[in-house]
């Protein structure tokens, strides 16, 4: 059970592979913001009907206190932000550039784990951290065929900052998240990542509601008409967000993180099947890398 977390991730990567699928398809029909709206006004009934049918099941239910309010709230927050920032970067013309830079939320995350809550990796974990990184850019670089001159180009263009930015709030996510739940005083694991599930997922229907309400009110309509295509987003969004509330319970949230960087071989090895096309030497070899620098952090973190 000490490793429960692992699978757990794997998995919940594997889903959030097809939610930012369908979350890329609703661009061609929605606005950033209305895809965000989607993706947790959805997830909320999904989230509440988990928590009703453990509160029937006589789970006990951790209590509230002030600490909890300030960490959930400014995860939901910041999730927001990145999840805004990582939607910009499907319409960037250099995407695979950004995704990249966006998988730095691991190494953020162990930067503000250790500033903020004074919260350390051990020096194995550090190490497979960076090795993981350097398996996903060789993935990414082999990709979209990007010589390593136009490589050294691209690191500092409009959508290399988006990603960083992106990177940096998903990072700080989930070192507040994972407080959140730790703070929570009492229940089983998998009931405080319910708990804080549905209150984050609740508060980020709120914001996102009143910023749609604000700028554009009619993009209500638009959520309904396509209802079906967004409720899949939304359902896809709470079991993905449940997942990473489970991993964060479990274990440090740059683990968690490091582990969930998988999702780039799901998405290549999905896009190969689709498109018949053959994996190249080195996205071979990048996966490798990181698989190596999962089973590296298992062993020594």
């Amino acid at each position: 059970m000490e490793n429960i977390w692992i699978p757990i991730t794997i998995i919940t990567a594997f889903i959030q592979t097809g939610r930012n699928g369908l979350m890329k398809n609703l661009k061609s029909t929605m606005h950033d913001e209305t895809i965000m709206l989607s993706r947790f006004v959805f997830s909320v009934p999904i989230a509440f009907a988990w928590l009703s049918i453990l509160y029937v099941l006589d789970y006990q239910f951790p209590g509230m206190n002030s600490k909890f309010f300030i960490y959930a709230s400014a995860a939901a927050i910041c999730q927001i932000i990145a999840g805004m920032l990582f939607l910009k970067l499907f319409g960037r013309r250099n995407f695979v550039i950004g995704v990249t830079y966006n998988q730095t939320q691991v190494i953020m995350n162990v930067i503000f784990s250790a500033i903020i809550f004074m919260q350390f990796v051990s020096l194995g974990a550090l190490a497979a951290i960076i090795l993981s990184f350097v398996g996903v850019v060789m993935i990414t670089v082999a990709e979209k065929h990007i010589e390593p001159k136009n490589l050294w180009q691209r690191l500092f263009t409009p959508s290399a900052m988006i990603g960083l930015g992106c990177g940096a709030f998903f990072g700080i996510t989930g070192v507040f998240l994972r407080e959140a739940i730790l703070v929570l005083d009492k229940g089983e694991f998998f009931v405080k990542s319910s708990y804080t599930l549905l209150y984050v997922l609740t508060l980020q229907a709120i914001i996102m509601s009143l910023i749609t309400l604000v700028k554009q009110a009619g993009q209500f309509k638009v959520m309904i008409k396509h209802a079906p295509k967004a409720s899949m987003v939304g359902l896809t969004n709470a079991v993905t967000t449940f997942g990473w509330f489970l991993a964060f319970s479990l274990t440090h949230s740059a683990h968690v993180y490091m582990v969930g960087q998988i999702e780039v071989i799901f998405s290549i090895l999905l896009s190969r099947k689709i498109f018949k096309e053959n994996i190249s030497k080195l996205e071979l070899f990048g996966m490798f890398i990181v698989v190596g620098s999962i089973i590296l952090l298992v062993l020594y973190k």
